[in-house]
């Protein structure tokens, strides 16, 4: 839809183009109603230019969809090779940072064999384990966490990761145990985060209370194919 709409402004801007200069050129030859052939050129002058910046937007709109389109499938084949079961109830989504305050959803969340759609919304930075990667990290951090019961998760959401004690309530039935993140740079600076949760207690950990390598390997080359090839 969006690169339907951007050929037609592209050509109807050609088309407006050409009008301006065969128009700004028969105006040195025009006496009568001069003022009128001026109106006219700088009408279509300013049209070109909203044009102009409408079509940029959609450019980058068109850029932004393929790129979450490339990085979903990504996700996709990741969630299949990490393994894990139905019953682990994990989920994979990227964040990505808007300012020093926001950060929103880049693409939908994917879980075992679907996808909630909940592309675009928006959190703020200063909450949750996403915060620490976002506000403390240098590039290419890993932050991960798991709670053993709601009464260690309730406080740590407060101690450490800054929510309310009524957000913190709520935040007991969302059933999380185990999080992980890891930070995606683009142009030196944190453009966002992987981030991964899981309903199961130490979920992302091995038989030694390890992070998993080989889970983590495989995170790491997915976010250094997305910080080479898309962004």
């Amino acid at each position: 839809m969006e690169r339907q709409k951007l050929k037609n402004i592209v050509i109807f801007n050609y088309f407006l183009i050409s009008l301006l200069g065969i128009g700004s050129g028969l105006l040195n030859f025009l006496c009568i109603y001069k003022w009128i052939s001026v109106s006219a050129i700088t009408i279509v002058f300013i049209l070109t230019i909203i044009l102009k910046i409408y079509e940029e937007k959609l450019k980058g709109k068109i850029m932004t969809n393929s790129n979450v389109e490339k990085i979903e499938l990504l996700l996709r084949n990741l969630y299949n090779s990490l393994g894990f079961k139905e019953e682990d109830s994990v989920s994979i989504t990227i964040h990505k940072k808007i300012n020093e305050e926001n950060y929103e959803r880049y693409t939908h969340t994917f879980k075992h064999n679907s996808i909630k759609n909940d592309k675009g919304q928006s959190f703020e930075i200063k909450k949750g384990i996403v915060r620490l990667a976002f506000e403390r990290s240098s590039g290419g951090d890993v932050f991960y966490d798991t709670f053993k019961d709601d009464t260690e998760k309730y406080v740590k959401l407060i101690d450490t990761y800054h929510y309310e004690k009524k957000e913190a309530e709520s935040m007991l039935h969302d059933n999380r145990k185990s999080y992980y993140c890891r930070t995606i740079v683009h142009d030196d600076c944190t453009w966002g985060v992987f981030y991964m949760t899981s309903s199961k207690y130490k979920g992302f950990y091995n038989t030694k209370g390890q992070l998993k390598q080989d889970m983590d390997k495989k995170i790491v080359q997915t976010i250094e194919f997305i910080q080479n090839e898309i962004l």
